[in-house]
């Protein structure tokens, strides 16, 4: 999936904005308070017109009352529009999304075909010809200092069979892809639960040599590429906390690590629990 073209009506400081998008890379640089993390936050309510498309979740990211432009009488300046042109798996496809009132709710008409397309991807899901889905993230500056209030459930806290259904659907890895706020919480819940998952396959049958799960081994990887010197991330459910093991032996909690440090190994770290769903 590739977003092409943005374009913004009446959203937070652009009275209009017009934005080709290159296919690899692109690269937003001004001074502070021009519009960058603006234009992200448009982004990610573009994508939630592909999510919101889905009926086995709520994943929509919609037009929120505080990005709508004020004009210099102070009075919101509506519609607010955001709308882009995507490439979806060799389709061209334009969406529109229009908050028209304080009150209102972001309008879904003008991006049907988009939704359309995330149900055809979930009614395969459970066929022969399922094809990949779509990797969706949005990281934006507010994970800095936004944490989510509730994370993921724990094991501990309401036993395997409750978070068990949640972390096992198919579609688990678009759970709060669209949401800004930052969850190192959620990843330690994540990776508890898949150390319960591993022992309990190992208390099985303790002569059966179990590797360790493909998609913990992988967000462990990613999160260490991002440590100097880093060897493993996992959940020590001795501690019942997420530790960091580097080359040289040492051990540390993570949540010793600095505030920069953690907020990076949690964005590596999410964006390789998403691919790996």
């Amino acid at each position: 999936m590739l977003i092409r073209r943005l374009e913004l009506q009446n959203f937070a400081a652009f009275e209009a904005l017009e934005l080709e998008l290159d296919e690899a890379l692109t690269v937003l640089v001004g001074r502070n308070a021009t519009g960058k993390s603006s234009i992200l936050e448009a982004l990610a309510i573009a994508l939630g017109g592909f999510v919101s498309g889905f009926r086995s979740g709520n994943f929509d990211h919609p037009i929120s009352p505080r990005v709508v432009r004020m004009a210099t009488s102070g009075l919101a300046r509506f519609p607010c529009r955001v709308s882009a042109e995507l490439l979806v798996e060799e389709r061209s496809v334009r969406s529109t999304r229009e908050l028209r009132s304080i009150t209102g709710r972001t309008t879904t008409a003008e991006s049907a075909e988009l939704r359309g397309l995330a149900r055809e991807m979930e009614d395969q899901l459970g066929g022969d010809s399922r094809g990949p889905l779509p990797v969706v993230a949005y990281y934006g500056t507010g994970r800095l200092w936004v944490h989510k209030r509730q994370a993921r459930t724990a094991p501990q806290a309401k036993g395997l069979s409750r978070v068990r259904k949640r972390w096992t659907s198919p579609l688990r890895g678009y759970e709060a892809a669209l949401d800004a706020a930052s969850d190192p919480k959620g990843l330690g819940q994540w990776l508890s639960y898949r150390e319960h998952v591993w022992l309990q396959a190992y208390a099985t049958d303790p002569s059966v040599s179990i590797p360790r799960f493909a998609d913990v081994e992988a967000v462990s990887r990613a999160a260490c590429g991002c440590l100097e010197g880093a060897a493993d991330l996992r959940y020590d459910i001795r501690y019942q906390e997420l530790r960091v093991t580097f080359e040289d032996g040492r051990v540390l909690p993570f949540g010793r690590l600095s505030d920069g440090q953690r907020n990076l190994v949690a964005l590596a770290a999410d964006l390789a629990w998403r691919i790996m769903q």
